[in-house]
């Protein structure tokens, strides 16, 4: 765990040291470390550190690769740039492409969450994977929880792409995964999709529950009124004052003038 988490910080240069030392097997320890911290590991390189493990004596790159499960293989890759993909795409023994196909929805969403358009581009246009057909027979559970994440330049890739019919996939979409979606949306997604051929947001997808008042749903059409303008109709009764009673406790006392010297007053 930590030899990962301190390694996954390394450029070049300092594994090339670690993988010099007379008296450590870089190699060895690489060959022990299992997927998650190695995914995790992974997961903080680029191109440049995976180019010196690929050559590295004593370590098989993509023999890891190809046994590390699809879990840790995606939460890896979801953090992949199009020049990471890039290199374990052209790697002569790791497929991919493979990898990917045999990959189940979960994971495949997850990782998909993670990337942008430039990743996506780079899976559209890869031998070996048909990025189109894999999202086309992604289950509603997965595709919603993978569009949650997306952004506007996100869901313009999806929607321009020949092979995929975003607004179809979306309009067959269950209304409770498509409440999910619409609800981890920000404003200018939700605009975006509104404004797609073919489909449109359901009117109620954003109705509020049940325990709040109905009219209260439209509160952020108000605008910059003045709350105190909404008149006497809207204003909570005020509670009813009660004042404590005053309490008069009657005190007497009666005073005896005994007699007065020239020494004082006696009682």
């Amino acid at each position: 765990q930590y030899m990962a988490s301190m390694m996954g910080n390394f450029d070049q240069d300092d594994l090339g040291f670690f993988g010099d030392m007379d008296d450590f097997d870089l190699g060895g320890r690489l060959g022990t470390m299992d997927d998650q911290h190695m995914a995790s590991m992974f997961s903080q390189m680029d191109a440049d550190e995976f180019t010196f493990f690929d050559g590295m004596d004593g370590f098989d790159l993509g023999g890891e690769l190809a046994e590390m499960d699809d879990q840790h293989m995606a939460s890896m890759m979801g953090n992949f740039d199009k020049d990471d993909l890039g290199f374990f795409g052209a790697m002569d023994d790791f497929d991919l492409a493979g990898e990917l196909g045999s990959m189940d929805d979960q994971h495949m969403a997850s990782m998909f969450s993670q990337m942008d358009a430039d990743e996506f581009t780079f899976f559209d246009g890869m031998d070996g994977f048909d990025l189109g057909c894999d999202l086309a027979e992604m289950d509603d559970q997965h595709m919603a929880s993978m569009m949650g994440n997306f952004d506007q330049d996100d869901l313009g890739f999806f929607d321009g792409m020949d092979d995929f019919d975003l607004a179809g996939e979306l309009a067959e979409m269950d209304d409770e995964h498509k409440t999910d979606m619409l609800g981890n949306m920000a404003g200018d997604n939700l605009a975006f999709l509104d404004d797609m051929d073919g489909f449109d947001i359901p009117d109620d997808w954003n109705s509020p529950p049940a325990d709040i008042p109905g009219d209260m749903g439209d509160m952020g059409d108000m605008g910059d009124m003045n709350m105190g303008d909404m008149g006497d109709d809207h204003k909570a009764p005020e509670p009813e004052q009660h004042q404590p009673e005053p309490v008069f406790e009657q005190q007497s006392a009666t005073i005896e003038l005994v007699g007065v010297s020239s020494e004082g007053i006696a009682f």
